[in-house]
């Protein structure tokens, strides 16, 4: 497929705007409902929505349909329609008009796509990644999010305000909106008529959600009383889903623990406590495949040596939810992969200088992530134009060049080149 007949087919269809994009909507319906394909599914889909091409006042032509056509049936509709409307956002912010929302309810409104397709689309256009945080104040969950991202968003110097209302803190990295969700009265809260107004607030916010973060004091020797209260309510609530997407964060790893046991021994024994408490208020299944992992944020590595960041990293990559971990990439790939490090040939470690240092181990995990998500849901359109990335290494077919100027992509093209570096 030519690059430059790709490129002018999305800049041609981002100005036709929602006619266009039904018309690419229906021949992804009728190819993959009816097997048709090619010009045969053009045909169908023009027919589908009551004739030829008269919506578009002879503007699109039959050859560049075709080559949509061929472009949906290899990358799949999402990566088109991803292309098209962030071509079609971007050119109106330069006109200086923000059609944003009116696009999320454009593909709201499209019957030839599925829920989870939609939803998936429009988190690729909004570029943005929510964070839930759950534990009682004091145990670090501010420090942990702030490492974790590289900069300063949320307040760390209170740690004896008690509110029932979720704290909202928010930055932008690589022109992704990190949105961090803080539930301080959640473990705290001694007032239990407050309770349900509490829980109704987090359930309107959850909606968003990529990811939820229970940050707990490793040098606990049991699980607080108030936490099982918040967690089990937490799950009544919201139902065994918040599990799916939720990491078990033990903090002050390098803090003296309350026994002998060394820090692996304790780690795993306050594992376990937890894993039979989460066996009562939802199941084994929930329980067992739940991730835990130990840091501390005034050290990189915890007491058994390892460094703590590139694994909580990977954890994310495995545990977010698939329509938000485009932007997680997007926001923190450079972080993994160092582009000046990597190209400086007189250097004997190639990622010395990154902020986040995978191993090998981590670094498969979170090409399988990323393979799994990216393309098997045809979620790497949203690479198409977002800033200098190319295609071909990740999908094996031929490049599509820059259709923005944005940095977005950048993060994701490079973490990817990384990740298959030969040594």
């Amino acid at each position: 497929m030519s690059q430059s007949k790709l490129f002018e087919a999305i800049r041609i269809a981002a100005g036709l705007g929602g006619p266009a994009i039904t018309l690419l909507a229906a021949m992804a319906y009728v190819s993959t409902t009816m097997g048709v394909a090619g010009a045969a599914a053009i045909t169908a889909a023009l027919a589908l929505l009551g004739g030829p091409a008269g919506m578009y006042g002879g503007l699109i032509a039959l050859p560049l349909l075709g080559i949509l056509s061929t472009a949906i049936a290899r990358y799949g509709i999402e990566v088109v329609l991803i292309a098209v409307y962030k071509q079609r956002i971007e050119k109106k912010s330069e006109e200086g008009e923000d059609i944003l929302e009116d696009c999320l309810i454009e593909v709201d409104g499209i019957r030839f796509l599925t829920f989870e397709q939609k939803q998936r689309i429009k988190k690729a256009i909004k570029g943005e990644f929510t964070i839930m945080l759950i534990g009682k104040t004091g145990t670090g969950k501010s420090s942990t999010i702030n490492n974790l991202i590289g900069k300063s968003v949320a307040n760390t110097g209170d740690t004896n305000a008690v509110t029932e209302k979720t704290q909202i803190y928010e930055t932008t990295i690589n022109d992704i909106r990190f949105k961090v969700i803080d539930t301080p009265g959640l473990c705290d809260s001694s007032d239990v008529f407050s309770d349900e107004k509490y829980l109704d607030e987090i359930k309107k916010q959850y909606k968003d959600v990529d990811l939820t973060l229970f940050v707990t004091n490793l040098n606990e020797t049991r699980v607080s009383r108030d936490e099982k209260v918040a967690l089990r309510k937490l799950t009544s609530s919201l139902g065994e889903n918040i599990w799916q997407n939720l990491i078990v964060v033990f903090t002050f790893a390098c803090s003296p623990l309350p026994s002998e046991s060394s820090y692996s021994e304790f780690l795993a024994g306050r594992t376990e406590a937890l894993q039979e408490f989460i066996e009562e208020i939802a199941s084994k299944n929930v329980a067992q495949a739940l991730p835990f992992i130990g840091i501390d944020n005034l050290f990189k590595k915890t007491p058994d040596g390892k460094v703590w960041l590139p694994e909580l990293f990977t954890l994310i990559a495995e545990r977010a939810k698939d329509q938000g971990l485009i932007s997680f990439f997007q926001a923190l790939g450079d972080d993994v992969n160092d582009e000046k490090e990597s190209q400086n040939e007189s250097s004997n470690d190639e990622n010395q200088n990154a902020r986040i240092p995978l191993d090998d181990e981590q670094k498969e995990r979170v090409k399988k992530s990323m393979r799994n998500t990216i393309l098997g849901n045809a979620l790497a359109g949203g690479l198409i134009g977002l800033g200098g990335v190319i295609l071909s290494p990740i999908l094996g077919v031929v490049g599509v060049p820059t259709i923005t100027t944005g940095a977005i992509g950048g993060g994701i093209w490079g973490l990817w080149k990384y990740l298959n570096r030969k040594k």
